[in-house]
């Protein structure tokens, strides 16, 4: 049994040096350091996310620590901060002191937010000085493949200066490496039948032979010139082996921009699906790596966008679906390659997941003899299955707020964003006692949906923009079958006046008043009129704030 219980951790950016990810940190540490004890915390929160995402989110690939800084917490916290009353003099006491414990409150929101953002950085500082001794190893990295295991001779035995130098490299120590996935493979086809699973069961009982001493990670002497060691990196196991290996490979070469890594393989099918068409050379400047390859890919796919275009009347669409490859070079040493963001992962379920899975709502919509309920949820489930397999997150939003219109929409409806995100707000507080703040699906659809599909230039999407809106229309999908199931609605139009003449909907117009800010203002006005509130306050509605 090898012992691999000791993770890599940390992940530099292709082209990111060690040297500027160590300043990039320390800067981050600094800022947020200070951010203790501010007087201002909402706006000295908000400065520190603003001055630390964009080098964070350049330097660091695991963790990601700008992820972190754009999460949920965070858009939750800028909508309340956002939607702050104006100041002023106050002479009610009770509205005073119901605006000093709402400061109050979020006052300490912020401050555990930065204290949570201040552990995930020192988090990253002792797993960075892990990456320090991991790139001070000395030798040559060269990343064995679970082929060469199997076919060639043990690792021990080869005279690596030797076969180093008949490739014209004169390298006096070889360290040589084992990506984690390497041994998965191994563990996998020992369990088969005919020679490959004797192969894979030897290649497996030499590892443990010469590993069994060392600490997890740790190279081992093989003999003179020569070191081995196992990758522990938990990111990629279950994904594609090849690409395993070639990212373990980038990751080694990143960190030895003076020698960088090798793959030792003699599979000829490595890490291609399908034959490389054509390479495509495009003139970029800069300084950071990463962003001249992004910048190139943007060009690339401005060109390929206009020649699908121009070819689209002569050829069948299916001749267009060429896309871009993962890999990109600068010259023969500085290189590297992303995964597609449309990529496919294994998916396992373990027994306790698939009484999950049949427990969900979803699954309880059938096929044929649908309701009208039925219907619209089934075309919203349509929807999210596209944003689920799209790797675009501005195309996956638009996908997912077409779900969830086709579950809350109403074609006849003036303020359509507005509606909407009320109705979501409503459902989720009869069936669950709690929602999100509104003004995220507001925000969403009036800067995003509305721009793209009325022919403006919708924003980019951030991954955590997206994400966020999944869990919100997923929510949504489940509240809006639970809700029908429990009234024994089935019919769309009767749930959706269901929610429009609740009891409760002066409550949550009044908690909009007070929280929403000045965007909500006329659909307030009408809604309000339309209810005959009269007089309502925040306390009205405190049995069902933000969940």
């Amino acid at each position: 049994m090898i012992d691999l219980c000791q993770d890599l951790g940390m992940r530099l950016n292709p082209g990111i040096t060690l040297a500027y990810a160590d300043d990039v940190l320390r800067r981050a540490e600094t800022t947020w350091g200070n951010a203790r004890g501010a007087q201002d915390y909402y706006r000295t929160y908000t400065d520190a996310v603003h001055d630390t995402y964009p080098t964070l989110r350049q330097a660091f690939a695991a963790p990601d620590l700008s992820a972190s800084l754009h999460s949920t917490a965070y858009w939750n916290l800028l909508l309340i901060g956002g939607a702050r009353p104006d100041s002023g003099v106050m002479t009610d006491p009770d509205v005073a002191a119901n605006r000093m414990r709402s400061l109050h409150a979020e006052n300490q929101a912020l401050s555990t937010e930065i204290e949570n953002q201040v552990k995930a950085l020192e988090q990253a500082r002792a797993e960075l000085e892990e990456l320090k001794k991991l790139a001070a190893r000395p030798g040559l990295p060269v990343v064995y493949d679970t082929n060469m295991l199997n076919h060639w001779r043990q690792p021990g035995d080869v005279l690596w200066r030797d076969v180093l130098k008949a490739q014209g490299e004169d390298v006096p120590l070889t360290r040589l490496v084992i990506p984690l996935r390497v041994i998965d493979e191994l563990d996998r086809q020992k369990y088969g039948q005919g020679d490959l699973a004797k192969k894979a069961a030897t290649a497996i009982r030499y590892l443990e032979r010469v590993l069994k001493d060392s600490p997890p990670g740790q190279p081992v002497q093989l003999r003179q010139g020569a070191t081995l060691e196992v990758w522990v990196d938990t990111d990629d196991r279950g994904g594609d082996a090849d690409l395993s290996i070639l990212r373990c490979a980038a990751d080694l070469d990143n960190l030895h921009q003076d020698t960088g890594a090798r793959v030792l393989t003699d599979d000829v099918g490595f890490a291609l699906e399908k034959p490389t068409g054509c390479v495509a050379a495009v003139e970029v400047e800069g300084t950071s790596l990463a962003k001249m390859a992004d910048r190139a890919r943007d060009c690339l796919r401005f060109l390929l966008r206009a020649v699908r275009i121009a070819e689209s009347g002569h050829v069948q669409d299916f001749q267009l679906r060429f896309r871009i490859g993962i890999g990109y070079a600068f010259d023969d040493r500085l290189h590297g390659w992303n995964r597609r963001s449309d990529d496919a992962c294994e998916l396992a379920l373990t027994e306790q997941g698939v009484k999950e899975l049949f427990g969900h709502p979803a699954l309880s919509v059938p096929m044929s003899g649908r309701s009208d309920i039925e219907e619209k949820a089934a075309l919203a489930m349509g929807w999210m299955e596209r944003a689920c397999l799209t790797g675009d997150n501005l195309v996956a939003m638009l996908y997912r707020f077409f779900a969830l219109e086709a579950l809350l929409g109403d074609k006849a409806e003036g303020l359509k964003a507005h509606g909407l995100a009320f109705r979501e707000m409503m459902l989720s507080h009869v069936v669950e006692g709690g929602f999100r703040h509104p003004n995220a699906t507001f925000s969403y659809y009036d800067q995003i949906r509305s721009v793209a599909v009325h022919g403006g230039q919708a924003p980019d999407v951030s991954k955590n923009a997206a994400d966020q809106f999944e869990w919100a229309v997923r929510d949504a999908l489940g509240n809006y079958l639970a809700l029908a199931r429990e009234q024994g609605l089935a019919k769309g139009g009767k749930l959706l006046t269901f929610l429009d003449q609740h009891p409760d909907k002066p409550k949550l117009l009044a908690w909009i008043r007070d929280y929403g800010g000045s965007d909500w203002n006329k659909f307030l006005e009408k809604e309000m009129s339309a209810a005959a509130v009269d007089g309502a306050s925040p306390e009205a509605a405190s049995d069902g704030g933000p969940a």
